[in-house]
């Protein structure tokens, strides 16, 4: 995921679907928890949020290092 802005990447889309099926998952196991309220569900609820978390902040990181190499080197990796 840390090239993920990288369009230029071979791995830019397989990333992005990724990214949308680990939200669709968190989603679905959202809804199975509020429907059922089991402690199951809520774990593996939390582990997903957990992991779209995670992935949200390397998309983060990514994008400040892309401005900082914008600044030091004038081009954007884009």
């Amino acid at each position: 995921m840390n090239d993920l802005l990288n369009t230029n990447s071979t791995n830019y889309d397989a990333a992005v679907k990724n990214f949308l099926e680990l939200v669709s998952r968190m989603r679905t196991a959202q809804k199975e928890y509020f429907s059922t309220r089991s402690r199951s569900a809520l774990i593996q609820s939390k582990e997903l949020e957990r992991k779209v978390d995670l992935r949200l902040l390397d998309f983060a990181e990514q994008q400040s290092a892309n401005r900082v190499r914008q600044r030091i080197c004038g081009t954007v990796n884009f």
